[in-house]
């Protein structure tokens, strides 16, 4: 899977980086995955986003609930 090119990131693009963590992990991963995953893939783009480094693990969770409605 291709990382994004992303500068910073906003909260709406926290679906598309779930959709990819649970993809990485062949369709189906906890919450803890798809941080690590989220983590270790755009902690440089977290950490240049703002308001979003402090809320990003809340906004996943936002953006598996979007997922799932």
């Amino acid at each position: 899977m291709q990382k994004r090119h992303l500068i910073t990131i906003e909260r709406k693009d926290m679906v598309n980086l779930v959709v990819d963590a649970i993809q990485s992990q062949n369709g189906k991963a906890t919450i803890i995955q798809v941080a690590e995953f989220i983590w270790t893939t755009y902690e440089k783009e977290l950490r240049q986003s703002g308001d979003i480094f402090y809320t990003w693990q809340y906004d996943i969770r936002w953006a598996r609930h979007r997922l799932a409605t």
